[in-house]
C-alpha cells in the first residue's frame, strides 16, 4: 500500500507556511532595525564622548561633514562606504562651543526613513519624526 499526500493536503501546507511567514517577517525587520537604532545610538554617544574629548584639548567641539571626516578629526573609527546604514555628521555653532551630532538612515525600508541627533547637553540620543513606528 502506497501512502501518499492528496493535493488538498499539500495546499493546506503551503497555505499554513504562508501565513506563519506573513506573521514572522514583518517582525523581523522590525527587529533588524531596532538593532540599527541601537547602532546609531552607540555611534552618537560614541561622537559625543569624542567631542567631550577634544573640547577638553582644544576648547572647542570640532564640525565633520560625514563620517571619514569625522573619522580622521576625532580618530574614530565610524562605519561609512556602500554597505553603511547611516550618515553620520556633526555641526557646531560659529563659536564652536555647540554642537549637534546626526546620524541619518541610508536608504531605509518604506516608512521607516529617520533622524537620529545628540547635542553637548543631551545624555541619549533622540529621534525625529518621533512618530516614526521605527523611533524606539
Amino acid at each position: 500500500m502506497r501512502i501518499s499526500f492528496t493535493l488538498i493536503e499539500l495546499v493546506m501546507i503551503i497555505v499554513i507556511i504562508a501565513i506563519l511567514a506573513s506573521i514572522a517577517v514583518p517582525f523581523y525587520l522590525r527587529a533588524a532595525e531596532r538593532s540599527r537604532n541601537r547602532e546609531a545610538q552607540a555611534m552618537l554617544e560614541l561622537l559625543s564622548d569624542a567631542q567631550a574629548m577634544h573640547r577638553l584639548e582644544a576648547q572647542t567641539f570640532v564640525a565633520c561633514s560625514d563620517a571619514p571626516d569625522c573619522n580622521s578629526q576625532l580618530a574614530l573609527n565610524l562605519p561609512f562606504g556602500a554597505n553603511r546604514t547611516w550618515d553620520y555628521a556633526v555641526t557646531t555653532n560659529a563659536a564652536g562651543n555647540t554642537f549637534t551630532a546626526t546620524a541619518a538612515r541610508v536608504n531605509p525600508p518604506t516608512g521607516a526613513g529617520r533622524t537620529w541627533s545628540m547635542n553637548q547637553d543631551d545624555d541619549e540620543p533622540s529621534c525625529s519624526p518621533s512618530t516614526s513606528k521605527y523611533c524606539e
